[in-house]
């Protein structure tokens, strides 16, 4: 009776009342795989991860067949931390036949199998290029905060640590193929990766590759001009060949809203820098003129009626809620 009391308020989505008659489901019977797993699903939507596990562990001691059991233990495990634990539970999971007890599961068992992938350097994608003046390194991470790398820059060697979620870290160390200008070096984060910017020492200089070989001498080509490479077909300065000046500058300002999103950030812009009398007339002129008119002088704006004189853009009509023409 505990039990079914205790999948009603699941229902009811109210976890803390599940929780009470579950615990007493498992008074009444203490080797029952049922009431551990959906103890630990409690545990798990009340963020108590450690105790979810305690649950998910004891379910597959108890029977460690049950494909439910593992997935629990896997989904605590992957909020602990323990990415290769919780990749080993997920996979018996689906191995022990989760796709026939629940087939909804199966994805996103799937999809948290694929997030506990090691994150380390050699599972990171990285690029890198250059121009005359500078050289440009790529590391795709998503999502970061600035707070959440750390860069150091030195003459012919520089550091990188990204830390995640959980304490991830990963480093990278890049013993570079010529010096670089350290207080011109800088690490930024963007929405979809971290830009890190290296300032050349000796501007011009063709860097073949962005690290030099363990123990070979540092072999620098001085990068031809535009014109001497037109004459004497010299490669150019860029790793690639490509013209990487261009990507450079798309780059930059790949971060920057475009049309009606810049739009709404301009305005968002003046409205939080605004007077409250600006933010009056702005409110007033863009809701009676049915957003025709935006204006920030309110000595125009007080008296003004925008709603009599609002016209409909060509084509157009203005009508009301109830599909009535309005006059």
């Amino acid at each position: 009776m505990n039990f079914v009391e205790c999948l009603n308020c699941i229902g009811d989505e109210d976890w803390e009342e599940a929780l009470k008659h579950v615990n007493k489901a498992i008074e009444e019977e203490e080797l029952n795989v049922d009431f551990f797993v959906k103890r630990s699903f409690l545990f798990f939507r009340l963020k108590e991860f450690k105790l979810a596990l305690e649950d998910g562990k004891k379910a597959v001691e108890i029977d460690a067949s049950v494909a439910m059991a593992w997935l629990r233990k896997g989904l605590a495990e992957f909020e602990l931390g323990l990415h290769e634990d919780a990749r080993k539970s997920l996979e018996t999971s689906l191995q022990s036949g989760l796709g026939d007890v629940r087939p909804g599961l199966v994805k996103r068992c799937q999809d948290y199998v694929a997030k506990c992938v090691p994150f380390c350097a050699k599972n990171v994608d990285m690029d890198w290029y250059q121009s005359l003046s500078h050289v440009t390194i790529d590391v795709m991470v998503a999502g970061l905060k600035q707070d959440q790398i750390k860069f150091d820059a030195g003459a012919s060697c520089v550091l990188l640590d990204i830390e995640k979620s959980r304490g991830e870290l990963v480093s990278f160390n890049w013993d570079l193929f010529a010096a670089v200008e350290p207080d011109g070096c800088s690490a930024r984060v963007k929405p979809k990766r971290v830009e890190v910017r290296l300032k050349k020492a000796n501007q011009g200089i063709h860097w073949p590759s962005l690290e030099r070989a363990q123990g070979a001498e540092t072999n620098m080509t001085l990068a031809p001009t535009a014109s001497s490479a037109a004459k004497d077909k010299i490669p150019s300065a860029y790793a690639s060949g490509t013209n990487w000046d261009a990507i450079e500058k798309e780059l930059e300002n790949e971060d920057e809203p475009q049309g009606e999103e810049a739009l709404n950030k301009l305005f968002q812009d003046i409205y939080s820098k605004a007077t409250p009398e600006t933010r009056r007339a702005m409110n007033k002129s863009f809701q009676t003129s049915g957003g025709t008119v935006l204006s920030t002088n309110w000595n125009e704006v007080q008296e003004k009626d925008y709603e009599s004189e609002r016209v409909a853009p060509s084509g157009m009509e203005w009508k009301n809620w109830e599909g009535e023409k309005i006059q």
